[in-house]
């Protein structure tokens, strides 16, 4: 059996292919969220201040 190519491999992984998919997931973007505002509410105030001024110009 030939090893898989990386590139190939990459293709596979981004379309879902690797592992079966369960739609009962949440979304990428829903758990991107949930993390980021787990992290701001665990952060001291003054931290917090700083990461909110360092992603204002981020769309996400």
């Amino acid at each position: 059996m030939k090893p898989a190519r990386p590139d190939n491999l990459r293709r596979a992984a981004f379309a879902g292919q690797l592992v079966p998919q369960d739609r009962a997931d949440e979304p990428a973007a829903e758990l991107l969220a949930r993390i980021r505002a787990e992290r701001t509410a665990s952060m001291p105030a003054r931290s917090r201040r700083r990461t909110a001024d360092k992603h204002q110009g981020d769309p996400s």
